[in-house]
């Protein structure tokens, strides 16, 4: 097998022996992980009014188009694929309600506190990524977030809404702002923001909705994804104290499984330098 041919599976097949001496492994230094919240600049956000939303999906194409995923997809569901999506509640007197899905890029993310390569990381302006050359597969973010976005297949990386942001953490508006044909899904300033959806709570109030409410201002301390709700969270499948996954890592995943992937992650960083110089040959050769 050349190098160019290893694939995250066979990595972790012959890395099994580096796991099992550090599944004995005590007394690891997490203290990287476990406080990698690094918010830089303005911070940016997106305000979601479900007493807006028609439930047209235009949000989930123009997701589709920007970030270059599959059409096919579980319609009102998150996976590696699809990446935002419109989910479907009846009420008591039979109407829809609509919630729009995709990664909060919450300022204390569990994807960073527990991920061992540094992967997923705050990428500026807010938003939280994780990058596909430097992701292990472990799945650790996947386990950990407790809005369950990141999604992954066998052998891939962890994959989920980028937030649109360029590697510096630029956006200029994200694929689904722009798709919005009525401005139920609005970027902006965060504390800009903040301010719009309080005035738009109380209007809603007034207006007969008394359970409407703003969800997303100071859960794990402030998401980047914020909500107008005309019913409590747990209605929506929100969760009403969503908690930092940090303090149950032992649980999650057992006494050697954050320190196995904390020594396995050097050799996986030796391993993409090899292959993607091995690749780039590849098709110096094939083009000459």
């Amino acid at each position: 097998m050349s190098k160019r041919d290893l694939s995250r599976k066979d990595f972790f097949k012959s890395a099994a022996g580096m796991a099992a001496i550090a599944g004995g492994l005590k007394g690891v230094n997490l203290n990287n992980n476990l406080s990698a919240k690094t918010l830089t600049g303005t911070r940016m956000g997106l305000l979601y009014d479900s007493s807006k939303c028609i439930g047209c999906r235009h949000c989930e194409e123009g997701c589709i188009k920007e970030n270059n995923l599959p059409k096919e997809r579980t319609l009102g569901k998150l996976s590696d694929t699809s990446w935002t999506a419109i989910q479907t509640t009846r009420n008591g007197d039979g109407k829809n309600m609509y919630l729009k899905l995709q990664c909060m890029h919450c300022a204390d993310a569990s994807c960073v506190s527990v991920c061992p390569t540094g992967a997923a990381e705050h990428n500026g302006g807010g938003s939280v990524v994780i990058d596909q050359d430097v992701c292990i597969g472990c799945g650790y973010c996947v386990k950990a977030c407790p809005y369950g976005v990141p999604h992954k297949e066998e052998d891939t990386a962890a994959k989920k809404c980028t937030f649109c942001s360029s590697h510096d953490g630029s956006v200029s508006k994200t694929a689904c702002a722009k798709a919005c044909p009525i401005g139920a899904t609005t970027y902006g300033v965060r504390e800009d923001l903040l301010v719009t959806a309080n005035k738009r709570v109380q209007n809603l109030k007034k207006l007969g909705w008394p359970k409407a409410q703003l969800y997303g201002e100071n859960e794990l301390s402030g998401l980047g994804m914020m909500y107008i709700l005309l019913d409590t969270p747990a209605f929506y499948g929100l969760s009403e104290e969503p908690r930092q996954a940090t303090k149950n890592l032992p649980a999650l995943w057992g006494g050697g499984g954050l320190a196995a992937a904390a020594l396995i992650a050097p050799f996986w960083y030796l391993y993409k330098r090899i292959s993607d110089k091995d690749k780039k040959l590849v098709k110096k050769k094939e083009g000459s």
